[in-house]
């Protein structure tokens, strides 16, 4: 999980982990509590996020390259839809985190999210090529 979030309980943890445990899942991704609207958009879109519980399999099969940054979260993504190995979302009521822009100022923060929008965009196009 990442370490800057906000309201993340054992609950959610165990939320996460409960699934794959279960064999009912080969990873499971958590959503942090946005709006109403968001939260059921986000289940069908890039699942971007550092909450999530997996089997060790969906790490060690990746590609090194593949192993660092937005890269891996993409790779993860990619491996289980390339399988068919089953995916569950959950939205973790209450969970937000701190934003970019209160750890480090508006100017800085729009350069970390384009930066980061780049290499998640660069890590979809490279993990379809090489996956």
């Amino acid at each position: 999980a990442d370490a800057d979030l906000k309201g993340f309980t054992a609950e959610h943890a165990d939320a996460l982990v409960k699934p794959v445990k279960e064999k009912k899942a080969h990873m499971c991704v958590g959503l942090r509590d946005r709006s109403w609207l968001y939260n059921k958009l986000s289940q069908h879109l890039m699942l971007i996020s550092g909450e999530r519980a997996l089997r060790r399999e969906v790490f060690t099969r990746l590609k090194p390259e593949f192993k660092k940054g937005f890269y891996i979260e993409v790779a993860m993504n990619r491996y289980c839809r390339k399988y068919n190995l089953p995916i569950m979302v959950k939205t973790m009521k209450g969970v937000s985190i701190v934003k970019k822009f209160e750890k480090v100022g508006w100017i800085r923060s729009l350069w970390g999210y384009a930066k980061m929008d780049t290499q998640i965009v660069w890590a979809y196009i490279m993990t379809r090529i090489n996956m």
